[in-house]
């Protein structure tokens, strides 16, 4: 009778023994389960957050690396008209004489050409970073207080006359005029049958595809001008509080 009676308070005792990890395991699946409903709504934001920030970094950086190849293009130019022309120089034998002349016209107009290319497509990323990746960075970090470059350095330094949009143009049709006047003097001076020469041997379609080449130059010219101007609003529309 003494081992029955004590059975009941055993059993309690063994039952609470019992339930206290299960009520501690249970809590702790339960907390957890109802932790991995709450991650989604701040991690996820988060993580796309980054993710985002990355995106416009890096195509920031892309448009950027535009600019510069641009940039190294302004410079080296020159020295590759020059190259060019020194080249042609040394085959001058072995060519045609109307080859030779123009050869050395239309590369001016071909250098300008790709000049301007460059400048079209580095604009073209400069405007879409300030119209389009700018605004979204800026709401997704909740300040303006990065990429200071394009918007100080078009307050900073002002546009020069040596570096107008009309020169790239103009030299080009200036090339491919000095071609064929070049050819005209070759061709007995301006005497008897210059005309005719300069038709049977090719100068005038010399002439043309410069000038084409020339006009193309003139195009794309005008689309920097505009791509500047556009830039030029955009960035006064943002209203940076550092600008």
């Amino acid at each position: 009778m003494a081992r029955n009676s004590e059975r009941p308070a055993d059993f309690v005792t063994n039952a609470r023994w019992f339930s206290l990890p299960v009520e501690i395991m249970l809590r702790a699946f339960f907390s957890r389960a109802h932790w991995r409903d709450r991650r989604p709504a701040n991690e996820c934001e988060s993580t796309q957050a980054g993710i985002l920030a990355q995106y416009h970094a890096a195509e920031y950086a892309s448009e950027r690396n535009s600019v510069d190849v641009w940039k190294t293009l302004q410079y080296a130019m020159i020295p590759i008209i020059f190259v060019s022309w020194s080249l042609l120089v040394q085959i001058r034998g072995a060519i045609n004489s109307v080859f030779f002349c123009w050869a050395c016209a239309v590369v001016v107009p071909l250098c300008f050409l790709a000049y301007q290319r460059a400048m079209v497509d580095a604009l073209t990323g400069v405007l879409l970073i300030e119209e389009h990746v700018r605004p979204l960075a800026v709401k997704l970090a909740g300040s303006d207080k990065f990429w200071f470059h394009e918007p100080i350095y078009r307050k900073e330094v002002k546009p020069d006359f040596a570096y107008g949009w009309i020169w790239p143009p103009l030299s080009s049709f200036v090339s491919a005029f000095a071609g064929l006047v070049y050819q005209a003097v070759e061709a007995h001076s301006f005497n008897g049958d210059w005309w005719c020469r300069l038709v049977a041997y090719g100068d005038i379609v010399g002439y043309i595809v410069c000038c084409f080449l020339a006009w193309q130059v003139g195009k794309l010219s005008k689309e920097g001008l505009a791509l500047n101007r556009k830039i030029d609003a955009r960035i006064r529309g943002h209203h940076l509080s550092w600008f």
